[in-house]
């Protein structure tokens, strides 16, 4: 669960008021991430970001307006030179944003449930309404989990029933998605503006799936700069040594758990899935052919290991007289990270980590597809 949704629980759970900001719709090249996200508190005060800059200053006045009159609403934003000038972007594209209120306990509800899935490895697709349906307002939303359950308010019956035909899609490519779901025919995706209840409705499907986990092997240095690389960029992390003294809090705050384990035994305790990511920097080739064998007995979406490639010729010729088939070790990144000639751990980590982004984002199907601008 990212800051800014536990801070919408937060506030949820506590009465107060306040209203979301969620990108539904983009196109060109866009300052902000598919995925963004910010809550304008009723004091003023910003958690997330939706792009920043002229943007966020308008998402903040507009939300000013639904904070006081409860009533969700969307608003369509084109990014000109202007904008680029005053906020030192250079974007040519345009987005969509929902706002809508706190919900209170309603709304705590789907959140608290949302964390509950991603703590717990669960699936499921959060639809909130852009535009309304028949028996449908802005800003309601719903809550389909993989296993059945639904958490939420939507009372429009047909437009439930869309979701629900919908939601294994989203969940299949872990995407968000808009939609408008007819009354008749099947569901269209980028719809032009809402029609009319005949027409159908909008829809936001938001996916939500476990939070990634990156396995740290070794709390050498390597190690501790990649926990906190893959922290920063919202992975739980898990850090295992053999050695008390190179996983613990102490060294690693930022993880979620330190281990100590002998490395040979630790895979017994673990959780490893296809939202898993697997990083070997033991303090020796024997430690990391244990952890490598092991590994590639595992889903894990990534395994990388770090040696020279005298190293990892060694590590790999032995697993083979054990009986390691090759398409097992074709799993492995080795050397370890994108080739971006890192020298300190530091920079390894970097190197690391954006190996990892890249996978993922692969698997999503969007390297090289989509332009995203920074400042």
């Amino acid at each position: 669960m990212s800051e800014v949704e536990r801070e919408i629980l937060r506030r949820c759970e506590a009465g107060e008021q306040g209203c979301i900001a969620t990108l539904i719709r983009s196109s060109g090249s866009v300052p902000m991430s598919r995925r963004a996200k910010l809550l304008v508190c009723a004091d003023g005060s910003l958690r997330g970001t939706i792009g920043g800059g002229c943007l966020e200053a308008e998402v903040w006045q507009r939300a000013r307006d639904v904070i006081r009159d409860g009533t969700a609403r969307s608003f369509r934003s084109a990014l000109n030179q202007e904008d680029a000038l005053e906020s030192g972007l250079i974007c040519g594209g345009s987005v969509e944003i929902l706002l809508q209120p706190l919900g209170g306990a309603a709304m705590a509800d789907v959140y608290r449930e949302v964390a509950a899935l991603q703590a717990g490895g669960g699936r499921g697709v959060l639809a909130t309404v852009a535009d309304a349906g028949v028996d449908a307002a802005p800003g309601d939303h719903l809550l389909v989990c993989a296993d059945g359950r639904q958490v939420g308010h939507l009372r429009d019956a047909a437009l439930r029933a869309a979701i629900l035909a919908e939601a294994p899609r989203v969940l299949r490519e872990e995407m968000p998605r808009l939609v408008r779901f007819r009354r008749q025919g099947d569901p269209e995706e980028q719809p032009d503006e809402y029609r009319g209840a005949e027409g159908g409705a909008r829809v936001f499907l938001d996916p939500v799936v476990p939070i990634p986990t990156l396995f740290v092997f070794g709390g050498g240095h390597v190690g501790l700069y990649t926990a906190q690389v893959g922290a920063m960029v919202g992975m739980r992390v898990v850090v295992v040594d053999d050695r008390a003294a190179f996983a613990n809090r102490e060294r690693f705050p930022q993880a979620d758990e330190a281990i100590v384990a002998e490395f040979d035994r630790v895979f017994d305790r673990l959780t490893v899935d296809e939202s898993s990511y697997i990083v070997i920097v033991t303090r020796g080739h024997r430690h990391d052919e244990t952890v490598l064998e092991r590994a590639l007995c595992t889903p894990a979406r990534y395994i990388g290991m770090i040696g020279s490639r005298r190293k990892v010729k060694v590590v790999f010729d032995r697993l083979r007289e054990r009986g390691v088939a090759e398409e097992s070790l074709a799993r492995v990144h080795t050397p370890i990270g994108l080739e971006i000639h890192a020298d300190t751990p530091e920079e390894i980590a970097v190197s690391i980590l954006a190996e990892i982004i890249t996978i993922r984002r692969a698997r999503l199907g969007l390297v090289g597809k989509q332009a995203v601008c920074r400042s």
